[in-house]
């Protein structure tokens, strides 16, 4: 099995260290290309890098994660790409603070390596199950 390509958009680096180390070690394989903030990202995405999810930070400098799903989801181009959110505020927060929640998931950030394995774990469940129903878009996972 091919590795599974995660764009990680993170500005604290050492956070950002800790993800890259876990996915590393994890089997199967995760290929993680890094940026520190969403304008980079959407760069990236631009010039033709198209990962099989994105997980973003929600709050960084120069474009946070909110924006970035908001212009990867209004662009047909990037139709198949997940997009999760992590932060350390609730999706319920954000929606409190008048934003959208328009990632396909939102995950509170791991701060442990046990949490972090969990999100791994999800991660392989959804990409072993990688179905797409055509009709939505959206992806049939059962965890």
């Amino acid at each position: 099995m091919l590795p599974r390509k995660i764009l990680l958009v993170e500005d604290e680096i050492p956070y950002a260290r800790f993800l890259i180390d876990v996915f590393a070690d994890y089997e199967p394989a995760f290929e993680v290309f890094h940026v520190n903030n969403g304008q980079v990202a959407l760069a990236l995405l631009n010039s033709g890098y198209r990962p099989d999810l994105i997980l973003s930070d929600m709050h960084m400098p120069k474009m946070g994660g909110h924006e970035l799903a908001v212009r990867i989801k209004s662009n047909p181009s990037y139709h198949n790409v997940r997009f999760y959110i992590i932060s350390a505020a609730s999706c319920e927060e954000d929606v409190k603070k008048g934003q959208v929640c328009v990632a396909d998931q939102h995950v509170v950030k791991p701060t442990n390596l046990k949490q972090m394995l969990d999100l791994i774990e999800r991660l392989r469940i959804m990409f072993t199950a990688d179905s797409i129903d055509s009709s939505t878009g959206m992806s049939i996972v059962t965890y």
